[in-house]
């Protein structure tokens, strides 16, 4: 793959092979936010969340390990924004972290089940569940400040300016106004959902099949589909133009978001689990 201008430096893919050294299992999440690389594993005996940062070396880009965020379950999603890092486990537990030390400030108790997606938008964190909710928080006092209900369990989240998009286990993706958190749209999408990314004016949604479908949120008209992966998407990125996608059938692929439209692809004997 090529990198582009307004796209990640898809270089730096390579190294994410790397990180297998430090973890005890296959990496499941991945969170970058400029400063540093998160990596996490979702083991039920007890995950480790690993920060990284990057280290020029001789001309070759390497990763030099920071710190281990140790949880008693397995992670399952990883944002940061300011100061803070947030992670998410299995038993429906979200956990605030602080950067200057890596300590661990709070816990955040809302869900009944395993926390699926962490999102930020303005001054909320937003986490969806198996539980079929999706809390908005405060993270820096721990209060959750409302909760969006949904009849099943929500897969993955995504936001752009206007709107929240909640992938539900029906088949369905529930649009919601973020200024007045009210459903304004249910999207019927042929598959079950595994990931949803949105900006630019599109909402994308990937399946278990591994298709991807895009429609246009200024009428919600559909753009486009296309059989992407041979297995499941397991990763979704929207950057620019771009869109990035990996599966389990051991591809990574880049795509011209708005028709769709294969740039390039990469292939390794592994499976692809995250992309970041």
């Amino acid at each position: 793959m090529n990198a582009h201008q307004d796209g990640p430096d898809v270089d730096k893919i390579g190294i994410v092979a790397k990180l297998a050294i430090g973890h005890n299992g296959p990496i499941t999440v991945l969170n970058y936010d400029g400063d540093y690389l998160y990596s996490g594993t979702c083991n039920n005996d007890g995950s480790t969340v690993i920060v990284w940062q990057e280290h020029a070396r001789e001309d070759q880009l390497d990763l030099r390990w920071v710190a281990s965020l140790c949880h008693p379950c397995g992670v399952t999603a990883i944002a940061s924004m300011w100061d803070l890092i947030i992670t998410a486990t299995t038993d429906g537990r979200v956990h605030v972290w602080r950067k200057n030390d890596w300590a661990h400030t709070n816990t955040l108790l809302g869900h009944e089940k395993q926390v699926t997606r962490l999102l930020w938008d303005g001054d909320l964190l937003f986490s969806s569940s198996l539980d079929g909710h999706v809390c908005m928080w405060d993270p820096d006092i721990g209060e959750c400040r409302g909760r969006l209900i949904h009849p099943a369990a929500v897969i993955d989240l995504a936001a752009d300016d206007t709107y929240l998009y909640a992938a539900v286990d029906d088949g369905t993706v529930w649009i919601w106004d973020q200024k007045a958190k009210k459903r304004v749209k249910k999207l019927e999408v042929d598959g079950e959902i595994a990931r949803i990314v949105a900006g630019n004016e599109h909402i994308i949604v990937a399946t278990k099949d591994g298709w991807i479908r895009a429609w246009k949120t200024e009428d919600w008209t559909k753009m486009g589909e296309t059989k992407a992966h041979e297995k499941t998407v397991s990763g979704l990125l929207l950057s620019g133009q771009y869109l990035y996608s990996c599966s389990s059938d051991g591809t990574a692929k880049q795509w011209i978001a708005s028709t769709l439209s294969l740039q390039s692809q990469i292939s390794s004997e592994q499976s692809f689990m995250a992309i970041t």
